[in-house]
This record gives C-alpha cells, sequence and structure tokens, in this order.
C-alpha cells in the first residue's frame, strides 16, 4: 500500500530481524489489522514525480473470500504524499480500514511521517506514528498508541556501522489504556564490504517489553516462530552473506 511504502527506505536493518516493523505498523492485542499490508486486491494510482514529489492513492478489498451479501466485508484506503530528492527523503502518509467482520461500525486508522537525509558519509531516518480505532467499548480507543523509529548508518571506507532505536507509547486511550504496555527496540550492526557485490554482515538486536504488552521480532524477518511474552526482552544475534 502506499501507507507502506512511504517510510520503507528508511530502515536500515529492512527484512531482516531487526526490522523496525516489530513495533511500527504491527498489530496489537490480536484485533488490529496491522498498517503494513500487501493486500491481494488492489486499485492504486501512484504519480509521476514533479520536482521531487510523488503522490499515491490505494484501496483494498481485505475480505477477497466473502462473495455473498450477507457475509460482512473489510477495506482499506491508503495515502501517501513522498518527496525523495537528494539528500533529502520526506513522507506524510494516512490509512483506514472498515473492519466489519470484527463488529458493526468498527474502524481503526494511522498517520504516518517520514524524514531522510542522505550523503556519502552518513544517513539518518525517522519515522512517527500514530494509530487510532473504535474498539474498546462505546467507540473508546482500545489498541491505538504512538510509535517512532530513528536509523542511521555510517560510512567507513566501503563498510558501515548501522545503529536503530524504536519506541512504542502505551497501548489505549483513558480507561481504556493498557497499564505498563509501553515498549523499545535498540539495534546495533556492522556492514563489511567483500566486494561491489558481497558483504558479511552481523546485528545484535533487543526488544525490552513492558508488562502489559508482547512485541516480537517483526514476522517479515524469517523469524516468525519467534514468540515473545508479556514483559520479556527477546533479544537476537544475526550474521550473514549478501551477493
Amino acid at each position: 500500500t502506499p501507507y507502506k511504502i512511504s517510510t520503507r527506505k528508511l530502515d536500515v536493518f529492512g527484512d531482516n530481524i531487526a526490522d523496525n516493523r516489530a513495533l511500527i505498523g504491527i498489530k496489537v492485542n490480536g484485533n488490529s489489522q496491522g498498517f503494513e499490508l500487501r493486500p491481494s486486491n488492489v486499485l492504486a494510482y501512484i504519480s509521476p514525480a514533479f520536482v521531487g514529489v510523488t503522490a499515491a492513492i490505494a484501496t483494498a478489498n481485505l475480505t477477497e473470500a466473502n462473495d455473498v451479501s450477507t457475509q460482512k466485508s473489510n477495506s482499506a484506503l491508503s495515502l501517501a504524499v513522498m518527496y525523495d530528492a537528494a539528500p533529502f527523503y520526506g513522507s506524510v502518509a494516512h490509512e483506514s480500514h472498515k473492519l466489519e467482520t470484527l463488529g458493526a461500525g468498527w474502524k481503526e486508522s494511522a498517520t504516518r511521517l517520514g524524514f531522510g537525509f542522505s550523503q556519502d558519509v552518513f544517513s539518518v531516518g525517522l519515522v512517527y506514528e500514530k494509530t487510532s480505532d473504535n474498539f474498546g467499548a462505546a467507540g473508546i480507543n482500545s489498541v491505538g498508541h504512538n510509535a517512532y523509529y530513528l536509523g542511521g548508518k555510517f560510512n567507513i571506507g566501503q563498510d558501515a556501522v548501522k545503529f536503530a532505536y524504536g519506541k512504542a507509547g502505551a497501548v489505549g486511550t483513558g480507561a481504556a489504556q493498557v497499564a505498563d504496555s509501553g515498549a523499545s527496540q535498540v539495534s546495533v550492526g556492522y556492514d563489511m564490504s567483500m566486494s561491489k557485490r558481497t558483504k558479511l554482515y552481523a546485528l545484535y538486536t533487543k526488544i525490552s517489553n513492558g508488562k502489559g504488552i508482547n512485541y516480537e521480532f517483526s514476522q517479515n524477518s524469517g523469524a516468525a516462530t519467534t514468540t515473545s511474552g508479556y514483559g520479556t526482552s527477546p533479544n537476537a544475534l544475526s550474521f550473514g552473506l549478501k551477493h
């Protein structure tokens, strides 16, 4: 979706165990659809770039199997505007979901801001996200929260040192807020270049959960069987070669 692509390039540990999707855009406590979607039924338009600005809009059917009028349906609307003109990158995105299969009138939404700066010696990226919903009693926001991510890379010749810090705030609002439900993630890594097409990498990442939450490593990391627990602090070492 446009919402998803708006900040993916700002994740310095993208598509591995330290991926920032452990805390950003993730499903919370089972009800949320999550906001890192790759739906199968999408109608989308992405504009040509004009002075570095690209706009995108997409709508998606999230209940493809429901083909009878009596069945409930879910859908998503996703919007993004991205600015990409070196050395700067910026984006703003919004996505809303109608989740009728969970309950009549149920819906959730998220807004995301991204900023990046990149040049020869270093690059840095910042992502901020705010989600909200009406899942609680009397439509109270029950799993909505704020989260942010800061990542950077310092180039040392052909090698690179990488770091990232993510923070998710407490889940819910007011009486529906879950006590001690914040979490953080810290990641550090090193890439060593062997040639123009080959590099070795090593990284360490750790999630620190509050006693009321159980974030896991990103399911997009190849660690789908990794499970956490309320109040736990899962951590991982990862080594590899990319050619």
